[in-house]
C-alpha cells in the first residue's frame, strides 16, 4: 500500500506539497504569498530558466488549466529542446517525423517531433495529444502521471506492473491503465495527494492540471533528472566507450550496458556508430542515460584516392579521385571537422597523396575525413561475415574495437597454411589482412579447434546459419559452417533435423561450428481431457483438451508398446479404487489424465488414469 500522504490546508482542489514557513516573494502579482507559498519558488525558478513563461500583462495566471499541447511543449523544454547543443538532433527529428506530423494542424510540430525522437511519444499516441479534438483539451492529473513517467524513462518498466495497490480514497476513479503510472509518480514523490473538503487523501485523476501545479511538477522532475547534454564529433568507438571531440578538447566516455543507444533515430549497438558523425550524450545525475548519433545529416559521402593536397597549413584543400567513377573533385574543409588516419584520431597534416579517403560532405565542405594508407595491414578476430549484397568482414581488434571491411572479389586466401577460398574463412578465425583503399585484398587466417556442449536454445536458418547453445556458462550464439557435418540420433542429418531443447556436442573452429552431434529429446508431459475417439487395435485415443484460455484442441495419445508389440501403458480407474484395468475398458466420454513422453512425432502414454466416467 502506498503510504505517501502529505496534506495542507488549501481552498478548493490544489496540489498538496510541503508548506514553506518562510514567506517567499513572487515575481508575478497574481501569485501572492502566502496563498501560493507552495509554488512560488518553483514558478520563479521555471520562468527564470525559460521553461514556462508569464504573459505580456506581467501575470502568470496560476489557476489556468494547461492544455495537452502546452504540456508537450514544456516536456520538450525540460528534456533539452532549447539546448543549442541539440540543434542538429532537433533538425533531424523534424525531418524524420515530417510525414507523421503533416496531418496535424498545430504550431509546435518541432517540439512534438523532438518528443517522438526521444521516445516520449509514439506516432500511435499523437491523436490523443495533438488531434484536432484533443490538442486544446486540458491535461488531467492521471494524464500528467503518464507523461511524467515517460519523461523519467520508466514507461517500459512501469506499464506492465501487476498487483498495483493505491491508498488514495478515490483510487477507483483512476483508469486501470493509468494506475501503474500513478503508483510510480507517487512513490517517486513527483505527484502527491490533494485535499478535497475534509478528505486529504485524494488523487482526483480527472482534475485539470493548473499552471501553478505544472510548474511544481516540472521543477521536481528537472531536479530528479539532473540532465546534462554534451555533443561532439566521434573520434573513436571501442567495445564499451566512445571518444568525442568537444570544441577545442576531446574526452573518452564509458558507455554502460543499460545506456540507450540510437543511430539515426533507431535503436542500435555502440559498434554501429561511425567515426566522424555527430553524437549527443545525455547525462542523468552524472550517468550516461543515452548516446545518440546522426550520420544522415551529411549531404554527401565521397570516396577515392587523394591526388593532391594544397593550401596553407590552416586553409588546406584536397583533391580526390573516385575509384568507382574516376571523377576528380576538390574540397575545402568546414570550420569544424574531424580527421582519422588508419582508424585513429589525427591531424590534417597526417594525410598524404595516394592515401584512400572517405569524405563526409555538408554544405559542400568536408566535416569528416577518414584516411588510410594505400595498403594497410590489419589484425583481428573475425566477428561476423556478411555475404549480401557485398561481402563484408567485421574484425575485432585486441582492444575490442569492431571494424567492417569490404572484401575484394579477387581476394587471396590462405587458411591454416593452405591456399583456400573466402568460404574457408570462419567466424572466430584469427586474421591478418591487407587492406587497399578500404577493401581487403588478401587474408591469412588461422583457426583454433575446440569442443563445447549444451542444449539448443535457438536455431537460425539463413544465408549464414547460427545456433545458440545453452550450458552452465550461459547462452552463446555460434555461426554454422556451410560444410558442417551433422549427426542426429546416430544418423547423418542436416540443420533441419535439429530440435530446440536437444542435447548437442559441437566442434568449433574459432567461433564457427564445423561438426554437430545431437540427440533429440523426449519430454514428459501430462494431458487431461475427454476421450473423443478410440482405436482399440492401435491402442490410440483422441482427447479433447481445453487450455487455460478456454481454447479446445484435439490431442492423439498412443499406448507405449514393447519391441514385441505388447502394451506397456498402465490404465488405472481412479473412480473405482484406483485399480488397474484393461485398455479395452476405456470408453468415449471418459475424462482421463495421460502421462507420458512427447518426441518429435507423437505422444506416448506411460499411464492413463480415468478420473470421471
Amino acid at each position: 500500500m502506498i503510504k505517501r500522504l502529505i496534506s495542507m490546508m488549501l481552498a478548493g482542489m490544489l496540489l498538496v506539497i510541503p508548506f514553506c514557513a518562510k514567506a517567499l516573494e513572487s515575481v508575478f502579482p497574481d501569485v501572492p504569498s502566502p496563498q501560493y507559498d507552495w509554488a512560488i519558488n518553483e514558478i520563479n525558478e521555471m520562468t527564470q530558466i525559460g521553461i514556462i513563461k508569464g504573459y505580456t500583462d506581467m501575470t502568470f495566471r496560476p489557476e489556468q488549466g494547461v492544455k495537452k499541447i502546452e504540456a508537450l511543449i514544456l516536456a520538450a523544454r525540460i528534456l533539452g529542446y532549447t539546448n543549442e547543443a541539440n540543434k542538429s538532433f532537433i533538425l533531424f527529428a523534424e525531418s524524420m517525423y515530417e510525414d507523421a506530423l503533416a496531418k496535424y494542424n498545430i504550431q509546435y510540430k518541432s517540439e512534438v517531433a523532438y518528443l517522438l525522437y526521444k521516445d516520449i511519444l509514439t506516432e500511435a499516441e499523437l491523436p490523443l495529444y495533438i488531434g484536432n479534438q484533443n490538442a486544446d483539451d486540458t491535461l488531467k492529473r492521471y494524464e500528467a502521471a503518464i507523461l511524467l513517467t515517460k519523461m523519467m524513462g520508466k514507461e517500459d518498466e512501469v506499464k506492465n506492473s501487476i498487483g498495483v495497490l493505491l491508498d488514495y480514497t478515490d483510487a477507483s476513479q483512476i483508469p486501470a491503465s493509468a494506475k501503474p503510472y500513478v503508483e510510480y509518480v507517487t512513490n517517486e514523490g513527483l505527484m502527491k495527494a490533494m485535499e478535497v473538503g475534509e478528505n486529504v487523501n485524494n488523487f482526483v485523476p480527472n482534475y485539470p492540471v493548473t499552471r501553478a501545479q505544472i510548474s511544481v511538477l516540472l521543477y521536481r522532475i528537472m531536479k530528479k533528472l539532473n540532465l546534462e547534454i554534451k555533443t561532439g564529433i566521434i573520434l573513436a568507438v571501442n567495445e564499451n566507450s566512445v571518444r568525442i571531440k568537444e570544441r577545442e578538447s576531446s574526452a573518452t566516455y564509458r558507455i554502460m550496458p543499460d545506456t540507450i543507444i540510437k543511430v539515426d533515430g533507431y535503436s542500435a549497438e555502440l559498434s554501429d556508430m561511425l567515426v566522424g558523425t555527430e553524437i549527443a550524450l545525455t547525462f542523468r545525475d552524472n550517468t550516461i542515460y543515452s548516446a545518440e548519433s546522426i550520420s544522415t545529416i551529411v549531404d554527401e559521402q565521397f570516396k577515392g584516392t587523394i591526388t593532391a593536397i594544397s593550401g596553407t597549413s590552416t586553409q588546406k584543400s584536397i583533391t580526390v579521385k573516385s575509384l568507382e567513377t574516376g571523377e576528380t573533385r576538390k574540397f575545402s574543409f568546414a570550420d569544424e571537422f574531424v580527421v582519422t588516419y588508419n582508424g585513429a584520431a589525427a591531424s590534417i597534416n597526417s594525410i598524404s597523396v595516394g592515401d584512400f579517403a572517405t569524405l563526409e560532405i555538408t554544405n559542400g565542405k568536408i566535416t569528416a575525413l577518414r584516411a588510410e594508407q594505400k595498403d594497410v595491414s590489419v589484425k583481428g578476430v573475425v566477428e561476423n561475415i556478411e555475404l549480401d549484397p557485398d561481402v563484408v568482414i567485421t574484425l575485432k581488434s585486441s582492444t575490442g574495437e569492431l571494424t567492417e571491411y569490404k572484401v575484394s572479389d579477387s581476394v587471396s586466401v590462405k587458411r591454416n597454411g593452405k591456399e583456400g577460398i573466402l568460404r574457408d574463412v570462419l567466424v572466430g578465425d584469427s586474421v591478418k589482412a591487407t587492406v587497399r583503399y578500404g577493401e581487403i585484398i588478401s587474408i591469412v587466417a588461422t583457426s583454433k579447434t575446440k569442443n563445447t556442449e549444451g542444449t539448443i536454445a535457438e536455431i537460425n536458418i539463413a544465408t549464414m546459419p547460427s545456433i545458440t547453445i545453452k550450458n552452465a556458462q550461459g547462452q552463446t550464439k555460434y555461426n554454422v559452417s556451410m560444410d558442417c557435418v551433422y549427426e542426429i540420433d546416430g544418423k547423418e542429418g542436416t540443420i533441419y533435423d535439429l530440435r530446440l531443447g536437444s542435447s548437442i556436442q559441437v566442434t568449433l573452429e574459432g567461433n564457427t561450428i564445423t561438426k554437430i552431434v545431437s540427440k533429440r529429446p523426449t519430454q514428459t508431459l501430462q494431458y487431461t481431457g475427454v476421450i473423443k475417439r478410440i482405436k482399440q487395435g492401435h491402442y490410440m485415443l483422441t482427447l479433447s483438451v481445453v487450455d487455460a484460455s478456454g481454447n479446445e484442441t484435439e490431442v492423439d495419445i498412443f499406448g507405449k508398446l514393447s519391441t514385441t508389440g505388447k502394451l506397456q501403458t498402465k490404465v488405472i480407474d481412479s473412480t473405482d479404487g484406483s485399480k488397474e484395468i484393461d485398455f479395452s475398458k476405456l470408453q468415449v466420454g471418459y475424462t482421463v489424465v495421460c502421462v507420458g513422453e512427447h518426441d518429435v512425432d507423437f505422444f506416448e502414454a506411460t499411464t492413463i488414469m480415468v478420473i470421471k466416467k
